[in-house]
């Protein structure tokens, strides 16, 4: 396979990050191993930050509070490519952010809306990429980072 240009890179990040329902969450715990969960609801934009809804109490938003360095992993299996997401996490808690981001199917999560109190966003900034399609790579799956912001 030939090697992509960042553009390139950037489309196929959005495009197969978009195309998963789900994305695992991995975590370094609080007793330093790390946790992974699958979770849902996430969305990356054209200028590849990504973001998360949860409830302010849960233990990712411990464990990112005191280490925000984490992995966000895609797996699109139909077509045999993943993404994998090195990133530094932030709780986000600003009232104009949470009601800009919310959606109105979180209601059922969250009843009082984006100022339901348990309700936090997770902004995830990328610091490297890893590309794998199945058998184009072998073993040697392209590392990518993307341009300083």
């Amino acid at each position: 396979m030939e090697a992509m240009s960042d553009e390139q890179m950037r489309e196929e990040i959005i495009r197969i990050t978009n195309a998963c329902g789900t994305c695992i969450l991995v975590t370094c715990g609080l007793d330093g191993y790390p946790n992974a969960r699958v979770l849902e609801d996430h969305n990356v934009g054209e200028d590849l930050v990504f973001w998360l809804a949860t409830w302010a109490s849960t233990a990712k938003v411990a464990e990112i509070r005191a280490n925000p360095k984490v992995g966000l992993m895609y797996w699109l299996a139909d077509e045999g490519k993943y993404i994998h997401v090195m990133a530094e996490a932030t709780i986000v808690e600003d009232q104009e952010i949470r009601t800009e981001h919310f959606r109105e199917d979180w209601k059922a999560y969250w009843p009082d809306g984006p100022t339901s109190p348990d309700y936090v966003l997770i902004r995830f900034e990328p610091v490297e990429f890893v590309v794998y399609h199945s058998g184009d790579l072998g073993y040697f799956p392209p590392h990518w980072k993307p341009e300083e912001r």
